[in-house]
């Protein structure tokens, strides 16, 4: 059991290293034909570091990313959230 080719993966990051973690994930995925998505719960501009580079990497790998930094926009999000096979938290 496990990700495979052809699921859809939500990864929700914040603003601290593991949002930056989050990235990689994505970027691995993505490599490997697995459907992602991003959700942000920051402005991107607060990612620092190793996160800040990570979340470029993804920006201009033209990875989706839905930026849901306030409370609302998650319930926003709802849907798409719902049609995951997988969420990781980062």
């Amino acid at each position: 059991c496990g990700v495979r080719r052809g699921d859809f993966v939500a990864i929700c990051c914040g603003k601290g290293n593991n949002g930056g973690d989050g990235c990689v994930i994505a970027r691995h995925l993505d490599n490997h034909g697995v459907g992602v998505e991003v959700f942000v719960a920051c402005d991107p501009a607060a990612f620092r570091g190793d996160a800040a580079i990570h979340f470029n990497v993804i920006r201009n790998a033209a990875i989706p990313i839905t930026i849901a930094a306030a409370p609302q926009d998650w319930w926003a999000s709802a849907t798409r959230l719902q049609q995951a096979d997988w969420i990781v938290d980062a």
